[in-house]
């Protein structure tokens, strides 16, 4: 049987209060818990460290983000991310192969109604090439012409189709 001081871990973390922020129960005084075995003690231990730990990470400005990926793509990312130039060389190609709506205020305009953040750069030339009769050219910053003039070149051929 658990003992109080252990419930009210377990209440806490099934409620979603952060048992390291709220620091309720000192680790010492769940250690020398009459009740604990040497196995329970070492389990609680592992669990704060690893509550420290993630604490540590968000502090870090590290997040955890769990995806479904095909097996072949998934070892060979796990292979990748132990190598750190594949770390930088993939964050070169989110940079730049997403790109952040909020950075351009005509595509802003025109992507009103999507839930999004971030286009690729083909779903971005093709919003501006479909819906190019809105924009007002006269009101393109410099950045944002340069970056329909990179998206003609590279995804357009040179032409926009509009």
């Amino acid at each position: 049987m658990r003992c109080e001081q252990e419930r009210s871990i377990a209440r806490e973390a099934a409620s979603g209060v952060d048992q390291l922020a709220a620091n309720t129960i000192p680790l010492d005084e769940m250690m020398t818990c009459h009740h604990h075995t040497p196995m329970d003690q070492r389990r609680i231990q592992l669990r704060r460290a690893k509550q420290r730990q993630r604490e540590r990470d968000r502090a870090a400005g590290f997040v955890l983000y769990q995806t479904k990926l095909p097996l072949h793509l998934a070892r060979r990312l796990k292979a990748g991310l132990n190598n750190p130039g594949f770390r930088e060389l993939f964050s070169k190609f989110l940079e730049t192969e997403l790109v952040d709506i909020s950075d351009f205020p005509q595509l802003k305009q025109l992507c009103w109604n999507l839930r999004t953040e971030f286009l690729t750069r083909a779903d971005a030339f093709s919003i501006y090439e479909r819906n190019w009769r809105f924009i007002d050219q006269r009101a393109l910053e410099p950045n944002e012409r340069n970056f329909i003039d990179e998206l003609v070149e590279e995804l357009g051929s040179g032409m926009v189709n509009a």
